[in-house]
């Protein structure tokens, strides 16, 4: 309760007002795409994340390795890990917040941190018709900072010498 002049209780009104606004509710997708060589694309990649990544690189077609989603707030850290399937490794993205637009719908990002850990069965031939099986592991990373926009995917990045494409959309669910 407050008191004092209608005019001062006005004042403290409006301050409260502009100073007392609750942080927007974000969704982020990430999906991590890897190029190929044949025209036919996932069927779970949306239709506009294939056009643009189509104008963008060379490549007949696009498959998803995986995906991932993440509710945050436009100040929290955000992290991901997910796990590929049939055990073939992880990946984690870290993200920290700097500035968040709501009228624009913009997130500045101050560090984007991505690592992927690949692991496949080799198998080769040693001598006398004997073959030998390792497990081979890769890493790959990156780290940069950007701005994304709301309802639209932005590439932060591609990895590997097969790009493997780090790729998010931001939504904001309360407006």
């Amino acid at each position: 309760q407050m008191s004092g002049s209608d005019e001062y209780v006005a004042r403290a009104k409006q301050v409260i007002a502009e100073v007392d606004v609750p942080q927007p509710s974000l969704m982020l997708t990430c999906y991590l795409v890897k190029g190929t060589s044949e025209a036919n694309s996932s069927p779970a990649l949306p239709a506009a994340l294939l056009r643009d990544l189509s104008a963008l690189v060379p490549y007949e077609g696009f498959e998803i390795m995986s995906s991932g989603m993440m509710p945050s707030n436009a100040s929290s850290s955000m992290e991901l890990r997910v796990d590929l399937e049939n055990q073939e490794g992880a990946f984690e993205l870290s993200m920290r917040p700097a500035a968040y637009d709501s009228e624009k719908g913009l997130l500045a990002l101050e560090k984007i941190v991505f690592e992927l850990q690949l692991q496949r069965q080799e198998t080769r031939a040693v001598s006398g018709g004997i073959t030998e099986t390792s497990m081979v592991r890769t890493r790959r990373s990156f780290s940069t900072s950007t701005t994304l926009a709301t309802d639209r995917y932005s590439v932060l990045g591609a990895v590997g010498g097969d790009p493997v494409f780090v790729v998010v959309r931001l939504m904001q669910i309360n407006r």
